[in-house]
């Protein structure tokens, strides 16, 4: 049930930004009826409306567009941002994590090499032992 929530989140776009787009869309559309209401109002012929209106649009458009975009920039390059800092973090847990095993290994390896040194002693001197209790015997021949 969460998961299915957490994708459909995923898909949508932040809030500021559908905030932006609708008032955006809404104020257009304003200022397209209130040039036509104003064309009308005052009279003018119907050619003189479409292009005021179409002008107004198209103006006010542009506008709104150089906008939104400016938004859009600023919102993608936090989003950048954040994501190379979380990237950054995460390199530096991992190499920490390799310096940890690097030096937990080094550790065992030690460890390993000084049991083998033990063994090698102990080894020898079991050997020596049985030289001796060999030559004790023979020399008692």
């Amino acid at each position: 049930m969460i998961k299915k929530t957490t994708i459909k989140q995923q898909g949508r776009i932040p809030f500021l930004l559908e905030l932006v787009l609708t008032l955006s869309q809404l104020l257009v559309v304003f200022v397209a009826i209130a040039v036509a209401l104003a064309s009308l109002l005052s009279g003018q012929d119907l050619w003189r409306l479409v292009l005021q209106v179409s002008i107004a649009v198209l103006t006010i458009g542009f506008l709104v567009w150089l906008f939104n975009r400016m938004v859009f920039q600023g919102m993608l390059d936090a989003t950048i941002d954040k994501l190379k800092e979380q990237a950054e973090k995460e390199m530096e847990e991992a190499a920490e994590a390799a310096r940890l095993a690097a030096e937990e290994a080094a550790r065992q390896a030690e460890e390993a090499a000084r049991l083998a040194a033990e063994a090698q002693k102990e080894l020898e001197e079991e050997d020596e032992e049985e030289h001796s209790d060999i030559l004790d015997t023979e020399l008692q021949l």
